[in-house]
């Protein structure tokens, strides 16, 4: 059981997908070419957190291998808030 981060990445060319990545440290809020950072959250358990938001969102996966699903931000991070799993909101956009 290791702690991370777990956040959610928008797309310019790509609105209405979302990409759902974790890291051990702190993301930057820098995309790379068109994306942009738009919530994160700290979980003790970063591993059992990104499995949760799976099993959410698995009708919306589009992508396995690089965490991308077919669904709204809004839906995605009410996914990770509603979750019991113990974290911590760190960070979200001012526009959301």
């Amino acid at each position: 059981m290791e702690p991370g981060y777990l956040f959610l990445e928008t797309h310019t060319e790509h609105p209405d997908l979302v990409r759902c990545l974790t890291l051990d440290r702190m993301p930057s809020k820098e995309g790379k070419a068109g994306a942009a950072v738009r919530y994160i959250a700290r979980f003790t358990d970063i591993d059992a957190a990104q499995m949760h938001v799976q099993n959410t969102l698995r009708h919306a996966l589009v992508d396995i291998n690089e965490h991308i699903y077919r669904v709204d931000l809004a839906t995605a991070v009410a996914a990770i808030e509603a979750d019991e799993l113990k974290h911590e909101k760190v960070w979200m956009d001012d526009s959301l």
